[in-house]
């Protein structure tokens, strides 16, 4: 993703970029020259897409490699943007806190940037990384790609300086995709991502490997702090 960073938001050129691109594992191609080749013949096509498009296209590949062990990504972008994305809605429409939405599908930001309903929600999103949270930040601030503002919005990543606890007000409404964080930190619990001193509400989605290692501290609906997790299998 960062390439596609360098190209929109540094504007360097393709043949710039292909010459420090990491290839060796685009395409099954043993030739050097060939792998160079069909890389330059894929960036020109998704150079003519928006950032969040091509931020989307990278979201389907269905494997992508971590600590050596390649995994498969599930698809849940409908019932991501279906089911969870009502749900949270109808919470958000309740309620007066800020909210946080945590690792999102870009397209669930879409959806949520879309939806005029929380134009004027103080929202911040959290990402994984920088390269991904520049881009998306540049498709709606550069103004021919949407017509949608995001002044509401604040963007941070994981790559960048700053502590999450820092981040909630009291009364932090949020919802947590530790679904798709799950690879990137495998020490880390989904209960670690929540206020430690606040008054909270959130909504988690959770893979099926975490029902019998994540123990809540606190009751699930207690008067200060309210959980509603949702594990898939």
């Amino acid at each position: 993703m960062e390439i596609f960073r360098e190209y929109f938001i540094e504007h360097k050129q393709p043949s710039s970029l292909i010459q420090a691109a990491k290839i060796y594992n685009f395409v099954n191609e043993k030739d050097m020259e060939r792998r160079k080749k069909k890389l330059y013949d894929a960036l020109k096509i998704l150079l003519k897409a928006s950032p969040l498009d091509i931020i989307s296209a990278l979201y389907l590949y269905k494997t992508f490699e971590f600590s050596s062990t390649e995994y498969h990504r599930e698809n849940d972008i409908e019932l991501e943007n279906g089911m969870v994305y009502n749900l949270f809605a109808d919470m958000v429409l309740e309620s007066n806190s800020q909210i946080f939405i945590l690792y999102p599908s870009p397209f669930f930001i879409k959806k949520w940037v879309d939806d005029h309903r929380f134009s004027n929600k103080e929202t911040v999103i959290v990402l994984h990384s920088n390269a991904e949270k520049e881009l998306i930040k540049f498709h709606y601030e550069e103004g021919s790609y949407s017509p949608n503002k995001i002044d509401n919005i604040k963007f941070f990543d994981d790559e960048s300086s700053y502590n999450l606890q820092d981040l909630y007000t009291n009364n932090s409404l949020i919802l947590l995709f530790h679904r798709h964080r799950i690879f990137q930190n495998q020490n880390k619990k989904w209960t670690d991502y929540l206020p430690t001193n606040t008054k909270f509400e959130v909504f988690a989605m959770l893979a099926g490997r975490e029902s019998d290692e994540s123990v809540l501290p606190y009751p699930q609906t207690g008067t200060d702090k309210k959980c509603w997790p949702i594990r898939l299998f």
